[in-house]
Order: C-alpha cells, then sequence, then structure tokens
C-alpha cells in the first residue's frame, strides 16, 4: 500500500480516530502486573451500515416502519419490522389471490394439477436426481474440511478443484434437464 492509496483518518473525541471503516480507540496507557512496560489497549468499532437494524442514524429510512404501523407502544420500539420486507410478503399474497382467482376463472379450479402427475410418472428420475444432489453435498464437505485443517492448500489446488467440480456439477445439471 503506497501512501497515495491511504484512507484519511481524523482524531475523534477521548483519542479515538475515526477511518472509513471505523472507529479505533486507544487506552490510556497503563502498566502490566507482570512487566513495568507501558501498554495501551487499543480497540476497532466497525463503521455502522445504513441497513444496520441497530443504527441510530438509518431510523429515518422509509423501509423501515415499527411493529403497528406507529411508535405507539413499547413494543414497536423494541421489535421494529422492515417496511421492505413487509411489502415483499403483501405483494407475495396479492400474487398467490391472483393466481388463484385466474384459474378459478380459467379452468374451474384454484390451481391446474397436471405437474402433479409429474411426480408419480417420473418418480425414479426424481429420486435420482434428489441422490445426486445429496451425494454431491456428501463430497463437498470433506473437501470444505481437508481445507479448513490444512491438508489441501488452497491457493492453487483447492481452487482448481472446486472450480473444476462446480462446472462438472452445473454442466450436468444443465444436461439431465434438457435429456429429461
Amino acid at each position: 500500500m503506497s501512501l497515495r492509496d491511504a484512507r484519511p483518518v481524523t482524531l475523534g473525541q477521548n483519542g479515538s480516530f475515526k477511518t472509513a471503516d471505523g472507529t479505533i480507540r486507544v487506552s490510556k496507557p497503563y502498566r502490566s502486573r507482570s512487566t513495568k512496560k507501558l501498554r495501551a489497549l487499543v480497540t476497532f468499532e466497525p463503521r455502522k451500515s445504513a441497513f444496520d437494524i441497530s443504527n441510530e442514524h438509518s431510523g429515518s429510512n422509509e423501509f423501515r416502519v415499527s411493529f403497528c404501523g406507529v411508535f405507539c407502544c413499547e413494543m414497536c420500539l423494541i421489535r421494529p419490522r422492515q417496511g421492505f420486507f413487509t411489502l415483499f410478503w403483501t405483494s407475495i399474497f396479492i400474487f398467490t389471490v391472483q393466481t388463484y382467482i385466474r384459474g378459478i376463472e380459467t379452468i374451474g379450479r384454484p390451481l391446474d394439477l397436471k405437474f402433479a402427475t409429474l411426480f408419480s410418472r417420473h418418480a425414479i428420475a426424481l429420486a435420482i436426481s434428489d441422490g445426486v444432489l445429496v451425494l454431491s453435498t456428501t463430497l463437498a464437505v470433506p473437501f470444505a474440511i481437508a481445507l479448513k485443517k490444512g491438508w489441501i492448500r488452497y491457493y492453487w489446488t483447492g481452487v482448481i478443484i472446486q472450480h473444476t467440480y462446480q462446472t462438472i456439477i452445473l454442466f450436468s445439471a444443465v444436461k439431465w434437464t434438457f435429456d429429461r
């Protein structure tokens, strides 16, 4: 990292340093019991995101709505709901009702269950597909454990194994889908 790439640091209250990524706090120097050297405790507090629920500055976000719609009671202040997620689930409910109504208008039933016949007709292919998915997971877990314990170095051996495995799984799934 060169001097050109360095981010600006400003001195805050109580000896804290504000950076673009958060705040660095340095305690007052103290002497340890075991040694006579002066020491200080350095802590880092990451900058809070605008999407963080605990961020007091993002409380005025238009996507954030209280529990019952207004800040009227203690429950609303303790457990705020996210307005965007409320909007998402409301739209999912509306689309579900719209699908049911369209089904009743076109075929006389809420759902057309033609796809359900595929389960009974192609049960063997479905079982093979599920088995391959479970097998792919059972092969991925030992690989992750080997990486974690250091038996395989991630760069470059692990990267090559991982991308080869993912490519084989992807093309196998696409080929199986088109063949079925």
